[in-house]
């Protein structure tokens, strides 16, 4: 068996464990943003693909979610407070009533598929909403969990890397959470492995292979619309003709587009005034002075870098589930170990100007997410980028093996005296030291 086969099966234990363990110890809602996303499956479980979210025709939401989530906003909102015996009384499904979610309705509905569908089973099965947000909780983890081996499994050299990137406290925490975002880190693993393959293999299969990383992409750039700086990756794989790439790239464009265009024409969301923000004038002062920009994001990175970098390792909950320093530290060891060991396996996958492109489409995204944070979310005259969070990088992480793995991982028998495994080990470890410093952070804080 392969190294890469063999992290994809360790990688779904682990990954069915912490699915399981995190979608029933987690108080209800108390992953980022769940309510929001909890009400988009419930749209979706009911047919409705797009909403509206305007105070005139806002979206029909269960007035049972608006309560469950009411009950639990103590243990979130300050003086934050432990979670009691008496929160879990059954909270029936109640009338479907009018309000405004702009937060969620304009998500594509792609990633919500799984939690939609275990809150139909709990409709049918007669369970109230507590219940349904567990199961929603775990069939969206294990789809996550089964797209996230799939991309270990085919991702050769860059195996090692996505392992330890999808192992990560907050990888884990979002795939058993009710998000979009759980499913988002792993389908950009996956559109990574495709590529990959398009590189590897011959014959038809290799268009298959591109076909379907592009489609992936583009579920990604509909998610957030920043990532359409990935849909000119195609144009760095080699072996197909520059009409293919060419093409690739447009239809991935068209797709992200057309669905921002048809999601803010139909929600009528007001994108330029949202959370107090003004992205107008945001804009025009940007179009006066352009080297704003990079003195607010070099100003963003020096004072919220070391928070962001925290987060992408694992800040859970309403980002008050904070983890050791300690652990932090190692765990930015181990993603150094793991950079180490996907470059130390043998030639590139692509080269020269194929490489910097690569890296050009991943840095562009990253920074598009800061520029639509900037214009959305960011108050008028703010010194920094408000509300950056950094899981927002974990799917643009996943990316990276593009630009720094490499071939030759074969059998492990091959693998043996290298200094691989040494690596290889620690890696295929630490998740036993993430699930249990989780799992007693997460009992710290909302439990003792």
């Amino acid at each position: 068996m392969t190294m890469a086969r063999w992290l994809g099966l360790l990688y779904a234990f682990y990954g069915c464990i912490s699915v399981l363990v995190l979608a029933l110890l987690m108080p209800p809602f108390q992953n980022a943003d769940e309510p929001a996303h909890f009400v988009r499956a419930d749209q979706i479980a009911h047919g409705g693909l797009l909403a509206r979210t305007d105070s005139k025709a806002p979206a029909l939401i269960d007035s049972g979610i608006l309560r469950g989530a009411e009950v639990f906003s103590p243990v979130s909102v300050p003086p934050r407070v432990h979670v009691g015996r008496s929160m879990y009384a059954p909270v029936p499904w109640g009338p479907r009533i009018q309000a405004a979610y702009p937060s969620s309705a304009i998500y594509p509905p792609v990633f919500y598929l799984p939690a939609a569908a275990a809150i139909a089973v709990a409709l049918r099965c007669g369970l109230t909403v507590l219940p349904a947000l567990e199961l929603a909780r775990g069939l969206t983890g294990f789809a996550s969990i089964t797209v996230g081996a799939l991309a270990i499994a085919l991702s050769g050299p860059g195996s090692i890397w996505l392992f330890c990137l999808l192992t990560l406290p907050m990888a884990l925490a979002q795939a058993a959470a009710v998000s979009q975002d759980g499913p988002l880190i792993a389908v950009c693993a996956l559109a990574a492995a495709l590529f990959w393959q398009s590189r590897r293999i011959g014959g038809q299969a290799r268009g298959w292979a591109l076909g379907g990383a592009c489609l992936l992409i583009a579920l990604a750039g509909q998610a957030r619309p920043p990532y359409v700086a990935l849909a000119f990756l195609p144009l760095a794989v080699s072996g197909f003709s520059r009409a293919v790439r060419g093409s690739a790239v447009m239809l991935i464009c068209a797709a992200i587009m057309g669905w921002c265009w048809v999601t803010v024409s139909v929600s009528h969301i007001d994108v330029g005034r949202f959370n107090g923000s003004d992205a107008q004038a945001q804009a025009m002062g940007l179009l006066v002075a352009p080297w704003r920009l990079p003195a607010v994001l070099a100003r963003t990175i020096n004072v919220n870098g070391w928070v962001l970098a925290a987060q992408f390792v694992g800040q859970l909950g309403w980002l008050d589930v904070v983890l050791p320093n300690s652990y932090m530290r190692v765990a930015w060891c181990v993603l150094l170990a793991a950079v180490c060991g996907t470059i130390g396996a043998g030639p590139g996958w692509w080269r020269g100007w194929r490489v910097a492109l690569a890296a050009g489409c991943i840095l562009s995204a990253a920074i598009g997410m800061f520029l639509i944070q900037y214009l959305t979310w960011t108050h008028l005259g703010a010194g920094r980028i408000e509300g950056m969070q950094g899981r927002y990088f974990l799917p643009l992480a996943a990316m990276l093996p593009l630009i720094f793995a490499r071939q030759g991982m074969g059998d492990l028998a091959a693998w043996r005296g290298r200094v691989v495994l040494p690596i290889v080990a620690v890696v295929a470890l630490f998740p036993m030291v993430t699930i249990a410093v989780t799992v007693h952070q997460v009992l710290l804080r909302y439990y003792l």
